[in-house]
């Protein structure tokens, strides 16, 4: 595989093929092939990397009590439903009134 890092280390490009050298990048080739995300180049070589943070098996709107959790498809479904019985009930223009001529 074909890795091109920033001047950070961070990858920010991978590929099965040669990859031409960008300016201010570096290009390294490996026979191992590893997720992009995962890894850093140090000191020329490529490092695995810890993530950051550990998902967690709780949602984060659980966590955070303060946070509203969004609207579920069945409230979603019953506002649409409300509109479009708002929407029938609206009578609509007589056609003097849609073209303009007011009296």
């Amino acid at each position: 595989m074909h890795y091109i890092f920033d001047s950070t280390g961070t990858c920010v490009i991978t590929a099965q093929s040669p990859i031409e050298p960008i300016d201010g990048y570096t290009s390294f080739e490996s026979t191992e092939v590893y997720n992009p995300w995962e890894i850093r180049l140090v000191d020329g070589a490529i490092v695995k990397q810890e993530p950051k943070e550990k998902p967690t098996e709780e949602h984060p709107q659980e966590e955070q009590g303060d946070t509203p959790l969004p609207p579920s498809v069945e409230d979603l479904a019953e506002s649409v439903a409300g509109l479009y019985e708002l929407l029938a009930s609206v009578v609509p223009p007589s056609e003097e009134e849609s073209e303009g001529k007011h009296e």
